[in-house]
């Protein structure tokens, strides 16, 4: 039939989506440069922006019976903590198998998929030049990466 509700169709083909994401890798931090998901991070993005106004009480194109079923497949609503609180868990399973953080710039988390060696790169060179923000700082002291 004809759909009338196009944000409605939009919300419940991504939510599909993102539902088999979650089943496949165990998360819904969809990265941006995922070619196959690009479309998904960028839906992801949107719609986090809107739920961040219709909480502050905005007029924005968001349902708040949008919020239980996201909630229900681990969806983050602020993902940076996520990200990081993700990224330190494979930082942990990695030391756990090899008994170090001498992570190869190539190596991806084999269950998640994950650029793990990519990630810590990025944040090891964020450090040297003083950027790493201090909540990462935080964690990767508490885990011994750094002292």
């Amino acid at each position: 039939g004809m759909v009338w509700d196009t944000e409605e169709a939009m919300y419940q083909l991504r939510l599909k989506e993102l539902t088999g994401y979650q089943k496949k890798y165990g998360d819904c931090l969809v990265l941006k440069n995922e070619p196959a998901y690009r479309t998904l991070a960028h839906w992801i993005g949107n719609i986090r922006v809107r739920y961040k106004k219709f909480i502050n009480g905005k007029k924005v194109k968001f349902r708040k019976e949008w919020i239980a079923p996201l909630n229900a497949i681990g969806f983050s609503w602020s993902p940076k903590r996520s990200l990081l609180q993700l990224y330190i868990t494979l930082l942990l399973n990695y030391r756990k198998k090899y008994k170090n953080f001498d992570i190869p710039w190539e190596f991806k988390d084999p269950v998640t998929g994950k650029p793990l060696g990519q990630w810590l790169s990025r944040q090891m060179s964020k450090l040297k030049k003083n950027d790493l923000p201090p909540e990462y700082h935080e964690e990767f002291k508490r885990i011994g990466l750094i002292n």
